[in-house]
């Protein structure tokens, strides 16, 4: 392939080989910027998984998350120790593939690194940025390119272990990364008269569908929701845990309810969970919030530690985008580990030194729930605590 191009250069004349010289030369030039970030790419990623790694297999946080990131990126070590991961992914080695590849076709290359960042773009992703000098000229040739070149792409670090809760927990709980799907975590359904708690499946009927009311099964689990709780007979009612109606009317049967919920049959969906609150007069869905809990999911945060601090043992938030999650205590229970009464069960309250009192939140079905006032309202339980 070398020589059948040799070949075809020296057959043309002068300015037709300075044009397709060029055009070589550039489309090799705009090759090589277009696999730095793909290189970038690759190389960032192990370095991350090799930074989360390093700190769980030594039970020890990293002094500067940056910088060891960067030589990780660079020299595929940590602290002078060659990481697995990194080996022939650096982009070192990727700069020295470049230039002796672009040798064998002409093309004399060089790459210097002027400048690398590392820091977070948002709470679920960290931005590296790499700032490089390009050089490519044509052997024989008095013709080269010079650029000076800044990138930067984005890392996700959903599916990263977070070390904070592995080393707080003395090696025994595990946290992933996951991002709250979920855009509000509890929904409320006002009424206007209420005369006590329950919780139940909501089942939808309109109240002149008897027939169907009446067939409802395993009632004792159910929330009636129609047009008009009064105007459904005491008989069918009765076996339901509660009932809630649009009309400002109350049932006729000796039960809780929640009455005067506008478009209720319209709001609340079908088999949606709910909580009649006697003391907001609300009804609410708490569902998302408890998958929350029971999953692990994070929501972004402008107190908790961003993803670079937590590889530093951080538990507070210095950049702003940071990540908050609940500490689950029947997983604490579980394993043996010391439970702390009353508090707060965002992570990075409950982890740190300090006695961050928290209240529980009534409908929610982990009892042990505990939220500080400050947090209540990003997780949607300011009027239930």
């Amino acid at each position: 392939m070398i020589s059948a191009r040799a070949n075809y250069l020296s057959s043309l004349d002068t300015v037709s080989l300075k044009k397709v010289l060029s055009d070589q030369m550039q489309k090799y030039s705009a090759s090589l910027e277009r696999d730095i970030l793909k290189a970038l790419s690759i190389t960032s990623k192990r370095a991350l998984i090799s930074c989360v790694n390093y700190v769980i297999s030594n039970n020890d946080y990293l002094d500067d998350s940056k910088l060891r990131i960067e030589e990780a990126v660079f020299n595929g070590t940590l602290y002078g120790e060659e990481e697995y991961l990194m080996q022939e992914n650096t982009l070192t080695h990727w700069r020295d593939e470049v230039v002796y590849k672009g040798g064998n076709i002409g093309f004399n290359t060089s790459f210097n690194f002027i400048s690398f960042n590392v820091s977070m773009l948002d709470s679920f992703n960290v931005r590296i940025g790499i700032g490089y000098v390009l050089n490519v000229s044509v052997m024989g040739q008095d013709m080269r390119i010079d650029k000076i070149v800044v990138k930067n792409i984005s890392m996700s670090v959903e599916d990263f272990e977070d070390p904070v809760f592995l080393l707080n927990t003395y090696g025994r709980v595990r946290r992933i990364f996951i991002k709250n799907p979920h855009p509000n975590l509890t929904y409320s359904f006002p009424g206007l008269q209420v005369n006590s708690t329950v919780i139940g499946r909501a089942v939808l009927s309109e109240s002149s569908n008897s027939s169907f009311i009446e067939s409802v099964q395993d009632k004792d689990e159910k929330v009636l929701v129609t047009d008009n709780a009064s105007a459904v007979p005491s008989i069918t009612l009765i076996g339901f845990a509660g009932v809630i109606g649009e009309e400002d009317l109350t049932p006729s049967a000796g039960m809780p309810f929640l009455v005067g919920v506008s478009n209720a049959l319209l709001i609340i969906g079908d088999d949606e969970k709910l909580y009649i609150d006697n003391a907001t007069v609300k009804a609410w869905s708490l569902e998302n919030l408890e998958e929350l809990i029971d999953k692990g999911y994070y929501l972004e945060s402008v107190n908790g530690p961003s993803f670079l601090e937590r590889l530093e043992g951080k538990l507070f938030n210095e950049d702003g985008s940071g990540l908050e999650s609940v500490v689950n205590l029947e997983e604490l229970y579980a394993n043996d580990i010391p439970i702390k009464s009353g508090e707060s069960l965002v992570d990075y309250l409950y982890f740190n030194a300090v006695d961050d009192a928290g209240a529980s939140a009534r409908g929610v079905k982990q009892s042990w729930f505990r939220i500080d006032a400050e947090n209540a309202t990003p997780y949607g339980v300011s009027e239930l605590i």
